[in-house]
């Protein structure tokens, strides 16, 4: 696939060219190699025909915005590559969804969309999509991560979410390739959907005052229960009667 990108000019310059390829391949080192097999780990081959799908839809004459971040970003480490590949499995798993006329933007502040930048108290924090006006994260979580969401940082950027929109044009995608199937929660087998769920609801339940900021997510929290809450702990006591399978956490797919 390389020396296909290397035989066409034009698509080598769209991918900064070949200095830019290089820089592509170099950080996606999480390709299996020498008999080492992750089920979602990627061939290099696999990984630069997505790639190029990515710059046939979304790349120049005329650019979605945030283009040039994804760009960057897949050239930047290994982590943010693996990221951007879980990103190109939902794009081609959705094309309704994820196609030049829906999407608007990639990995951007919230900061740096029109009328948020007053609204985000995190203004270092990112989307990965927005499409026909929802905002989409896309994770790439291990069970060691996902156990991790009731007290890793997560909450930062998730709270930038709550701060800047509703629960209706908020989206959540987990790899599936990185969780297992079923999981147990006090004796009963879940669904991995279910499992990732009951972790951000845990969030919200041991961080609450963080998530009601004075008020400041009053809005959120409306869209999501259908109730009004004057305080922290009217928001708590609601959250304390919710389960992994409440309906309003739908919002949170594996895929």
């Amino acid at each position: 696939m390389a020396n296909n990108i290397l035989n066409d000019p034009n698509l080598l310059e769209k991918l900064g060219n070949e200095n830019g390829l290089k820089l592509i391949i170099q950080k996606h080192v999480h390709a299996p190699c020498c008999g080492g097999t992750h089920s979602y780990l990627k061939s290099i081959d696999k990984y630069l025909e997505e790639v190029v799908d990515f710059v046939d839809e979304f790349g120049p004459p005329n650019p979605t915005i945030g283009f040039s971040n994804v760009m960057q970003g897949m050239k930047t480490n290994e982590w943010v590559s693996e990221s951007i590949a879980h990103m190109f499995d939902m794009i081609k798993a959705n094309p309704t969804i994820f196609n030049k006329s829906k999407v608007t933007n990639f990995d951007n502040t919230f900061a740096s969309v029109l009328n948020e930048a007053g609204d985000v108290t995190c203004q270092g924090c990112k989307f990965d999509i927005i499409a026909n006006g929802k905002r989409y994260e896309l994770k790439s979580y291990g069970e060691t991560n996902v156990n991790g969401i009731a007290s890793g940082n997560i909450k930062n950027q998730h709270r930038a979410y709550i701060e800047t929109g509703t629960i209706d044009d908020t989206r959540y995608l987990f790899n599936k390739l990185k969780l297992e199937d079923t999981y147990t929660i006090d004796g009963e087998s879940v669904t991995a959907e279910e499992y990732v769920r009951s972790n951000f609801l845990k969030m919200y339940q041991t961080n609450t005052a963080y998530f009601w900021n004075n008020g400041s997510t009053s809005g959120w929290w409306q869209s999501v229960s259908g109730q009004t809450f004057d305080n922290g702990d009217q928001l708590l006591t609601w959250l304390n009667s919710q389960k992994y399978d409440s309906e309003w956490l739908d919002f949170i797919k594996v895929q």
